[in-house]
């Protein structure tokens, strides 16, 4: 009892700990994949708004309705990444305040971008060429360097979520590890308590035994044979009862 007791126990606890560990391994991958999710966002918002840049410089210099419609499917296409990044970043409270700033600079853009387009249509190709040598001769570029940042933000996240994850991965193998030795060990426990309980069993039959050839020999006054010694039946009651035959006076 107290071994099945032990062993019920034991195996709990080994589940119990493999159950913790696979769900924090679990949760860590999930992790380090949201954050390449993130990254992923922000380099494609990246690159649209580029090409939205290029669509109204382009448009700006030579005034082609290819790169008007082409500024305004990637512009439309930057806005919904925006709002795609904010949703993603939630959790982070840095990484929230950041997409505001990467909102409003990508806006502050937008307007110079679409300064660019009205000028070229109510003040011709002169006015629109102004706009874009200012566009161009600015030194900064806040849309790229707020997307840097939570770039380099979400590299460092990553490098620390991957290294737990590798931490959690271990461990569920060492939990599995403990869990397949504790279970061999608990079939091997059970294996020799059930040799040791057959032969107890096995010589509480011979005890038995040999106690009714004990009696059986009182009884019929007759040497002591072992059942497993009887050439006529192997079973102490017909060696009684041979006995007892044996014992009558022939009339």
């Amino acid at each position: 009892m107290a071994m099945a007791v032990l062993a019920v126990m034991l195996i709990l606890t080994l589940a119990a700990a493999v159950f913790v560990t696979g769900r924090l391994y679990r949760n860590a991958h999930q992790w380090t994949l949201h954050t390449y999710q993130v990254r992923e966002q922000i380099l494609q918002l990246v690159g649209r708004f580029q090409l939205a840049e290029m669509g109204a410089r382009s448009y700006g210099l030579t005034g082609r309705d290819v790169a008007f419609q082409q500024y305004w499917r990637n512009i439309a296409a930057v806005e919904t990444d925006t709002e795609t990044l904010a949703g993603l970043v939630t959790d982070n409270p840095p990484q929230v305040a950041a997409a505001k700033q990467l909102q409003a600079a990508i806006g502050a853009r937008r307007t110079q971008f679409e300064r660019i387009l009205g000028d070229y249509r109510a003040h011709g190709a002169a006015a629109a060429h102004a706009d874009v040598i200012a566009l161009v001769s600015e030194p900064t570029k806040p849309v790229r360097e707020i997307a840097d940042a939570m770039l380099d933000r979400e590299a460092a996240l990553l490098e620390q979520r991957e290294k737990a994850g590798d931490r959690n991965e271990q461990h569920v193998t060492i939990a599995a590890t403990i869990a397949l030795v504790g279970c061999l060990a608990l079939l091997l426990a059970a294996l020799v308590n059930s040799g040791f309980e057959r032969r107890r069993r096995r010589r509480g039959e011979l005890e038995l035994e040999r106690n009714a050839l004990r009696i059986c020999n009182r009884r019929c006054r007759r040497p002591i044979v072992p059942a497993r010694h009887c050439a006529a039946c192997r079973r102490w009651r017909n060696c009684c009862r041979t006995a007892a035959t044996s014992t009558k006076p022939s009339t």
